[in-house]
Order: C-alpha cells, then sequence, then structure tokens
C-alpha cells in the first residue's frame, strides 16, 4: 500500500501549513492525555508500562519516576535503532503528555472511582480518547511519541498483522516483564491489555487510517519551510 505524507494531501510548503499541522497534532495529544488522565481516575490498577515502571523500582535504587525515565529512554534507543524518525511530533508527545496529565490532575474534574463498574468504564473511556488522540495527530505527519513509534516499527515488519493486535502483543510483554520483576497488575491493567488494541483499531477504521502507510517529517520539515520564505 502506498504511504501517505499526511492526510488530506496538505501542504507543507508554507509556515502557516505547518503550523496548523502542529497545532491539529497537539489537539489530538491534549485529548490523548486526556485519556491518560481518565484512566488514572478509574482507579483499578495501573497502566502496563506503570507495571513495568514499578518493577524496575523494586529490582533497583531507581525511583519510580526514574524508572519511568529509563523506560522512555529504552524505548526511544530501540526506536532509534529500528530505523524511526524523530520529529516535532515526538517532542509534543513528550511535553504534552508529560505536563499535561499534571495539568489535568491538578485540575481534576472527574471524581475517583470507589466502584469496579465504575473503574472499567473509566478505562475503556479513557481509552477511546487515547485512541481518538492518536488519530489526529498521527497523521500530521510530524512523528510520534517513542511508544507510538515502537508500535508502528514493529507492525511495518508484521504488515500482514493488524496493528491493534500489534499493540495488544507489546502490552502483554511489557506487563509480562513488569510483574515478573515484581510490579502490581491490577483489573484496570488487564482491561487495558485487552481493551487497548481492539478500542484503537476501531477507531482507526474510520476513514481507513493505517499508521504504518504514513511518512512523517522529521525535524528538517522547519529548515525547507523556512527556506522558502
Amino acid at each position: 500500500m502506498a504511504t501517505m505524507k499526511y492526510e488530506d494531501d496538505r501542504s507543507t510548503s508554507s509556515l502557516s501549513a505547518l503550523v496548523r499541522r502542529l497545532i491539529v497534532a497537539a489537539f489530538g495529544l491534549f485529548i490523548f492525555t486526556f485519556g491518560i488522565y481518565v484512566t488514572l481516575r478509574a482507579n483499578i490498577g495501573v497502566g502496563p508500562w506503570d507495571v513495568l515502571s514499578m518493577g524496575i523500582e523494586k529490582q533497583t535504587v531507581f525511583s519510580f519516576g526514574e524508572s519511568a525515565l529509563i523506560v522512555s529512554a529504552t524505548i526511544l534507543i530501540l526506536d532509534l535503532l529500528l530505523k524511526e524518525k524523530i520529529g516535532p511530533g515526538t517532542v509534543l508527545d513528550v511535553i504534552i503528555t508529560g505536563k499535561g496529565v499534571d495539568l489535568f490532575l491538578a485540575w481534576d474534574p472527574l471524581p475517583l472511582q470507589t466502584t469496579i463498574y465504575g473503574g472499567v468504564a473509566f478505562i475503556l473511556l479513557g481509552l477511546t480518547l487515547m485512541a481518538i488522540g492518536q488519530r489526529i495527530y498521527m497523521p500530521q505527519a510530524l512523528g510520534m511519541g517513542p511508544r507510538d513509534l515502537l508500535m508502528v516499527a514493529l507492525g511495518k515488519r508484521v504488515r500482514n498483522i493488524p496493528i491493534g493486535l500489534v499493540l495488544t502483543v507489546i502490552l502483554g510483554l511489557v506487563i509480562l516483564s513488569g510483574w515478573l520483576l515484581g510490579g502490581s497488575v491490577g483489573l484496570g491493567t488487564l482491561v487495558s491489555l485487552i481493551a487497548a488494541g481492539p478500542i484503537m483499531q476501531m477507531i482507526f477504521a474510520i476513514k481507513r487510517f493505517e499508521p504504518r502507510n504514513v511518512s512523517h517529517d522529521t525535524f528538517a520539515v522547519f529548515k525547507r519551510v523556512l527556506a522558502k520564505r
């Protein structure tokens, strides 16, 4: 299947077009980040990647936050080894998801769930918002966050497998690794494992979006645009 530069064949030849793409990507990442916040308010177990960070914390001298940074850095190194492109969208992802979760937690517009049913509903809602955010920011072709880069990089090597199933396999391996290291696995962790991939696949099916077919711009896009001014 042919690659897409970005949705609707929009031009990168002007500064206004690039700014528009950055704004749309940032908007998608804010939705994605709000989805993360919603899953945190579910209160029925940590997310898959947090299980791994927790496991590293228990086996090393690093704090949970330091362990999370180690996980993120390791993923980014893997992305580069798999020859994935790092672009403005990668930086936006790190900044918006990192600071955005703190912002939403400080604002805290949603109640902490105290029942299993409410918790599961919040997990599913959060995963849906995260997938919608991915569906908005990825087609802007400005690079992706480290975890999305890993998913797409591995997905390119098994194109006969739906990208949602690729995500499920990654999350399963992450949870297993974290659990073996001593990380805590809760109901929310298992719901995320089961539902994240199918929900993302369903959202991506809208307009038949396939992230493996997007050709992303690197930071050189700024140089190209400024050179034409």
